[in-house]
């Protein structure tokens, strides 16, 4: 006889917590899917960055000295810039790679 039952997820699923939830001001757009973002706390000299990059999203790469830019890299990279720099965003950083590269969740802040 079969016998439904539910399924669960695996408990390494279940032990981890949500991201929190971080605040910060966009400082530099580096291309169509990477910011830089500063924190807001400046009371204790310069305040802290923190590079990253837009989870679930690949832009188009910008170019180098031996490579073209792929088509829209720089469009996708100022469109961007436009909507994000010197604003204030919500952040979690999602998960990292094997090369430390940070991804993650911006919230941009509405009316700001």
């Amino acid at each position: 006889d079969f016998e439904p039952r539910a399924i669960s997820p695996p408990r390494s699923a279940l032990a981890t917590p949500p991201p929190t939830m971080l605040r910060g001001v966009v400082k530099s757009v580096l291309s169509g899917d990477t910011l830089v973002i500063m924190g807001l706390d400046s009371s204790r000299g310069p305040p802290p960055e923190k590079q990253v990059t837009l989870a679930y999203l690949s832009a188009p790469r910008l170019g180098n000295r031996t490579t073209a830019d792929a088509p829209f890299a720089w469009a996708s990279r100022e469109w961007l810039r436009g909507q994000l720099i010197g604003k204030e965003v919500s952040f979690s950083v999602d998960y990292a790679n094997q090369a430390a590269r940070q991804f993650g969740t911006v919230l941009a802040d509405q009316g700001r």
